[in-house]
């Protein structure tokens, strides 16, 4: 049998003195004076529990299901991603791990925005030097009770990225003060990806240009040749890992 927290059960017997469940809850019995007694008790932890009933020095016992509650935005949490050991880049998606629980503390399934039963909707968004895409969806790994908010932009800087609960019908209207789960929002830097060889630009000095495009130096001058190193989406990057070969015929 399945009984959600809190559960109620009715026992039948001449002298029923108490009763207790599986982490040694006590429940409440009351004597209805017409020959049944009400058993009452209250489980917080989800998952099966063993019910036994004493009745004049005899027990009696069976197993019973409580599911977890509603999603309790309050009792979620936000995992903060380890950008120390992988950086968030440009043009690459940082997967947030978000876990859902009811106000026990019990996991839950995320909700779907798919299924008209459901009241909340986790969403994600973010601020910073450029446009934030951000959307939340089910966690590869985390199994049914965890939700993944990826994040995804290509202007490096400062980042804040929020991930809140919100009623399904208006998780898509501006301009309202919506509350963070518990560990958001998170403050990140956006690095920049990997040096472009199509974005890079040269700079030369000592040198001057004559019409045609010539470049004319001067014996004895040195002449100092410049590389700036830009991403794919012209933010400023390093050549780190990468090797840098300049040629002079």
């Amino acid at each position: 049998s399945s009984a959600p927290a809190p559960a109620t059960a009715a026992a039948t017997a001449a002298a029923a003195k108490r009763t207790r469940v599986s982490m040694g809850i006590e429940g409440k019995v009351e004597d209805l004076q017409n020959g049944v007694y009400e058993v009452t008790y209250v489980l917080t932890k989800a998952g099966m529990h063993e019910v036994v009933l004493t009745t004049a020095g005899q027990e009696r016992s069976f197993q019973v299901l409580c599911k977890a509650g509603p999603l309790d935005p309050a009792s979620c949490v936000v995992d903060a991603p380890d950008l120390a050991a992988t950086p968030w880049r440009a043009g690459e998606l940082l997967e947030v791990r978000v876990n859902c629980r009811d106000r026990f503390g019990n996991a839950v399934k995320p909700p779907s925005p798919e299924d008209p039963a459901v009241g909340l909707a986790i969403v994600a968004d973010g601020e910073g030097p450029g446009m934030v895409e951000a959307d939340v969806g089910p966690a590869k790994d985390g199994g049914d009770s965890a939700a993944v908010a990826r994040f995804r932009s290509t202007a490096c800087g400062d980042y804040e990225l929020r991930v809140f609960a919100c009623e399904v019908q208006r998780q898509w209207w501006g301009g309202m003060q919506r509350d963070n789960l518990p560990g958001a929002p998170l403050k990140v830097t956006l690095s920049p990806a990997a040096a472009d060889p199509q974005r890079c630009t040269v700079i030369l000095a000592g040198l001057k240009e004559r019409p045609g495009g010539m470049l004319v130096g001067m014996a004895g001058r040195e002449a100092v040749l410049t590389v700036v190193a830009r991403d794919r989406y012209n933010n400023p990057a390093t050549f780190d890992g990468l090797r840098l070969r300049v040629d002079a015929v």
